[in-house]
């Protein structure tokens, strides 16, 4: 096995094994290269797997962190392993709390509640427990509210390597709510 090779094994066997994902600093340190080397390696082994018909697994990058996933191909396969008999398909006040949150990550449920116009306790709890959901941090204000922010599970999920790629859209904004409640104007409309 030549040089190549092993790094390509190895990083895959890291990633394997990290299950959540690595980043390119962490992989730099454990596989003793420099970044652009690892970067290298990276795209080698992202290469590798979409030309590989005999391969399933891809190689995805979710926020600042590569993890290795199965092909989308595999997609129904993996659902009927995956089969969670006891949860019920996502309701649509799920997926417009999933949004908020999306949309306006880290975000209190008092926020969420303001742009959805109503209570939002169960919802984020059902999805925290589902795993799409997840606590990060507290607002420093009167009371120390609780903070929310979509998974790494989530994104995967539904595809989205980053916050980034989401289309703007201005009715899920707390931030626009707030003006509008407020009867500001945005600039472009004075």
């Amino acid at each position: 096995m030549n040089s190549d090779q092993a790094y390509l094994a190895s990083l895959e066997a890291l990633l394997f094994a990290a299950g959540d994902g690595l980043t390119l600093a962490e992989l730099s340190e454990l596989l003793d290269l420099e970044p652009d080397q690892t970067q290298s390696a990276l795209d080698n082994l992202a290469k590798h797997y979409k030309e590989d018909p005999r391969s399933a697994m891809d190689l995805r990058r979710v926020e600042d962190k590569y993890v290795l996933s199965v092909k989308t191909d595999f997609k129904d396969l993996l659902a009927r392993l995956y089969r969670p008999g006891y949860l019920p398909p996502l309701s649509p006040a799920s997926y417009e709390t999933l949004a908020c949150v999306l949309y306006n990550q880290p975000v209190t449920r008092a926020q969420v509640e303001a742009v959805r116009g109503v209570n939002s306790d169960g919802v984020i709890a059902r999805l925290i427990e589902r795993g799409f959901l997840e606590e990060c941090g507290v607002l420093e204000q009167v009371g120390r509210p609780s903070l929310f922010r979509v998974t790494e599970k989530f994104m995967l999920d539904i595809g989205l390597s980053s916050v980034e790629e989401l289309k703007p859209m201005e009715l899920l904004m707390y931030d626009n709510l707030r003006k509008l409640e407020d009867g500001e104007e945005g600039e472009e409309d004075r």
